[in-house]
C-alpha cells in the first residue's frame, strides 16, 4: 500500500549493482506449509516470499522496502523453479549470511532456515504456532486498551517516518505492527489479519479492512530476531546488562529522543513484560532495542 506519489529513497550503491546468489535454506517442519499459505494469501511466489524475509532478517525492514519499492528485488523470484528451500538473494544479503554462519560455526543453508523459522514463529511460544491455532488470543488484540512510551534515536524516528508516509500508516502504527511481528511472528500475525482481530492500521474504513484481511494490503516483511551487527544482538538477547553495553549501544545508534506514546492491546504489552523480563531490561529499553534490530 503506497501513498500516491511517495517514494523512499534509493538504497547504497552496492545494492544497486548486486549480482543474484542462488541458494539452498533448509526449512525445518512446517516451515514449507507456512511458507505455502503465505503465498497463497498474498499472491506472491514462495520464492519471494523467501527470499524477502531474509533480506529483511539479516538486514531490516527499511532496507527491505528501499529494495522492493525500487523494484532491485523483483528478478530473484523468477530465477529458478521453486524446489523446497531454494531461492535467489542478493549478494549483499549472502555475504551476510555466510558472515553469521561463520559467527555461529553453522553451515549457511542451517542458519538461513532458522532465520526463515524465526521470522514466522516469533518470540512468544513458538512451538504453539500451526495452521490450526485456536483464534482466542487474536480476540484479545482487538483493542488498544493500554499504552508505552518508548524514546528511540533520531535516525530510528526518522526511518519509521518514512516506512509511515510509504504504506499510509502512523508512527504509532508501524511501532506496534513491528513489535507485534517481533512477539507472535509472521504466521500468527497475518492469521489473525485475516480473521480481522488483528489491524494492522488502526484508523482504517470498512473496504480498507478488508482489503487487509483478504491479503491485498499489507505491512511490509519483516525480520524478527537478529540485528545487523552481532553485539546488538547479543545485547537484546543477554541477561545481563552493563555500563560498557549500553554505552556501545549509544555510540552506534545515538541518544534517544523524547518519548513516543504507542496505543496497543494490553495483551501485547504484557507479552513484551514478559520477554523484556527475560532479558533483564526495562520495558521502554528492550522495545527501543527490538524496534533497532527489526528496523
Amino acid at each position: 500500500m503506497n501513498r500516491t506519489g511517495y517514494s523512499i529513497k534509493r538504497p547504497s550503491s552496492e545494492w544497486q549493482v548486486a549480482s543474484v546468489v542462488p541458494l539452498e535454506a533448509h526449512l525445518p517442519n512446517p516451515c514449507q506449509d507456512w511458507l505455502q499459505w503465505l503465498s497463497d494469501r498474498w499472491d506472491t511466489p514462495t520464492q519471494q516470499v523467501l527470499c524477502d524475509i531474509l533480506l529483511a532478517q539479516t538486514h531490516g525492514r527499511y532496507l527491505l522496502d528501499q529494495i522492493t519499492f525500487n523494484h532491485l528485488q523483483a528478478e530473484q523470484a523468477a530465477q529458478q523453479p521453486m524446489n523446497q528451500g531454494r531461492v535467489c538473494v542478493l549478494e549483499p544479503c549472502y555475504l551476510r549470511l555466510e558472515s553469521l554462519a561463520r559467527e555461529n560455526d553453522v553451515p549457511v543453508q542451517h542458519l538461513a532456515g532458522k532465520l526463515i523459522q524465526d521470522h514466522l514463529q516469533g518470540r512468544l511460544h513458538p512451538h504453539k504456532v500451526s495452521l490450526d491455532m485456536e483464534i482466542s488470543d487474536g480476540m484479545n488484540l482487538r483493542r488498544d486498551d493500554d499504552d508505552l512510551k518508548v524514546h528511540l534515536p533520531e535516525l530510528l524516528i526518522s526511518q519509521i517516518d518514512e516506512l509511515g508516509d510509504l504504506h499510509g500508516f502512523t508512527r504509532s502504527d508501524v511501532i506496534r505492527d513491528c513489535l507485534a511481528l517481533h512477539v507472535y511472528g509472521r504466521l500468527r500475525y497475518e492469521m489473525w489479519t485475516s480473521e480481522g482481530n488483528w489491524r494492522p492500521k488502526r484508523k482504517v474504513g470498512a473496504d480498507e479492512a478488508q482489503a487487509f484481511m483478504d491479503g491485498e494490503i499489507r505491512f511490509s516483511r519483516g525480520r524478527a530476531t537478529l540485528s545487523d551487527t552481532t553485539s546488538q544482538d547479543e545485547q537484546l538477547k543477554s541477561p545481563h546488562r552493563t555500563p560498557s553495553a549500553r554505552a556501545e549501544f549509544i555510540r552506534l545508534h545515538g541518544k534517544s529522543q523524547d518519548a513516543t506514546r504507542v496505543f496497543m492491546p494490553a495483551q501485547l504489552k504484557k507479552h513484551l513484560l514478559q520477554l523484556a523480563d527475560v532479558s533483564a531490561l526495562p520495558l521502554s529499553e528492550y522495545c527501543r532495542r527490538t524496534l533497532i534490530t527489526v528496523i
